[in-house]
């Protein structure tokens, strides 16, 4: 089970208020999963960063990074990074793109992610498992994504 605290219910609504989507994402859903604490939180969303800033406006932001689609600042106890959905170009040092493209699909923003268990989402009702991450997680077993 996936345990959301209220102020993360809060931020998911917020989000779906304007009418985008927003998933925890990664690290806070697979440790949830494994019913381990943490307090960071990665969400992934349809909102670019300048209407994630207009949504979040009420808390500190750090955007120092939004030119790659991230926002980042703390809620309570914790830190929280909300990304645009996006698709990379020609990595350098086979970790840094070499060009971001703001995308509105979910799955293909996945498919960017380094493991199966690190693409699981939550929306705060359903869990989104598009590369069967969560039957690797049962079996330990830690498979990429792609090449």
């Amino acid at each position: 089970m996936i345990n959301i605290p209220n102020e993360i219910k809060r931020i998911i609504e917020l989000f779906n208020s304007f009418d985008h989507e927003v998933y925890l994402v990664g690290g806070y859903v697979r440790d949830s999963l494994l019913g381990k604490e943490t307090y960071d939180i990665d969400m992934t969303t349809s909102a670019t960063p300048s209407i994630v800033k207009e949504i979040l406006k009420e808390y500190e932001l750090d955007d120092k990074y939004s030119n790659y689609g991230c926002i980042k600042f703390k809620s309570n106890e914790y830190n929280i990074e909300i990304t645009t959905f996006r698709r990379e170009y020609d990595y350098k040092k086979h970790r840094r793109p070499s060009k971001i493209e703001f995308i509105t699909d979910l799955k293909e923003d996945l498919k960017i992610r380094d493991f199966t268990i690190n693409a699981l989402c939550y929306d705060g009702n359903n869990l989104i498992d598009v590369f069967n991450g969560l039957e690797d997680l049962n079996n330990k077993v830690i498979r990429t994504i792609g090449n």
